[in-house]
């Protein structure tokens, strides 16, 4: 029934239908409930979803209830599908891990006078050969490598080769680091790859090799467990995508003569006692070989000292 003003003088009919209010929600329209913003906007989020999930208006029921299951079934398929695919990455990733570790080819030279060493990184002073260029079999062609680098480069004649390869300016070879497993860990940014043979130099007291490790032949099982964020120093997952390893993957050796002793001595880089320090103590892994070095292969306790 038409709403009825009465106005002085005279009497006024004014419709059912009113304006839209000038306000942040709309006014009414033919009797309708006033609806917010929000509640517009889902409105016409829902009339867009409506024909993809039921189809169109005039589409019968079963018809619509059909393809709203077809559409569920793809989506639970995708959901699956996906769910896969996140299981099977960490099998994947634990299944590199265990390739990276295994097929070691740790056989050492049996020529004395090489000094090798299982599980040791020697640095020395520096790389005059680098084994991303010099591709191995094995750690013994590694110091006959060096031993040959000695021979022919060490005397200073620039101008000299050995195995077909210039000397340069660089010094003899006395120490060397062969990589026996498929990558070998490194901290720096470098992809170590099986068979790299690396002849290195160190001026000063060869047979007190300068060594990052500080003759431990395994990483600190806290090191290991800590938060890659933590490492001593950043390793890109590019490079390394799994945890540290239990121990130093590399082979190393000295050039000396037979009887010499060879023990590690001080690293210009102490970061694994400035690490143990600031985030340890750290646990003392015993060698596999002889548990009573108590994870150390031979050390210069006096060159290691502060």
């Amino acid at each position: 029934m038409p709403h009825t003003l009465f106005v002085v003088g005279k009497k006024e009919n004014i419709p059912a239908r009113r304006k839209k209010m000038d306000s942040p929600r709309e006014g009414w329209e033919d009797g309708r409930t006033p609806r917010s913003d929000v509640e517009a906007e889902f409105s016409s989020i829902f009339r867009w979803l409506r024909p993809l999930l039921f189809g169109s208006a005039g589409e019968p029921h079963d018809r619509m209830i059909v393809r709203a299951g077809r559409r569920m079934g793809s989506f639970l398929r995708s959901a699956l599908l996906a769910a896969t695919l996140l299981a099977l990455v960490p099998q994947a990733t634990a299944a590199r891990r265990r390739r990276l570790r295994g097929s070691r080819n740790a056989t050492l030279p049996s020529d004395p006078t090489c000094h090798a060493r299982d599980h040791a990184g020697y640095a020395g002073d520096r790389a005059v050969v680098w084994g991303a260029n010099l591709r191995l079999s094995s750690a013994a062609e590694c110091c006959r490598a060096c031993q040959a680098h000695a021979a022919a480069c060490g005397r200073g004649n620039a101008g000299a080769e050995w195995w077909g390869r210039a000397c340069g300016r660089a010094p003899g070879c006395n120490l060397w680091s062969f990589c026996p497993e498929e990558q070998c860990f490194a901290f720096d940014i470098h992809v170590h790859r099986r068979g790299e043979c690396w002849l290195k130099q160190q001026a000063e007291a060869p047979t007190r090799p300068k060594d990052p490790f500080e003759g431990h032949a395994a990483f600190p099982p806290e090191m290991r467990a800590a938060p890659r964020r933590s490492w001593p120093f950043a390793v890109s997952l590019a490079v390394w995508p799994g945890p540290m390893p239990e121990r130093v993957p590399w082979i190393s050796g000295v050039l000396a003569p037979a009887g010499e002793v060879v023990v590690s001595g001080r690293p210009n880089d102490r970061w694994r006692e400035r690490w143990c320090t600031r985030h340890g103590p750290c646990t003392e892994v015993a060698d596999a070989a002889d548990p009573s070095l108590d994870g150390r292969i031979g050390v210069d306790a006096d060159n290691l000292a502060p």
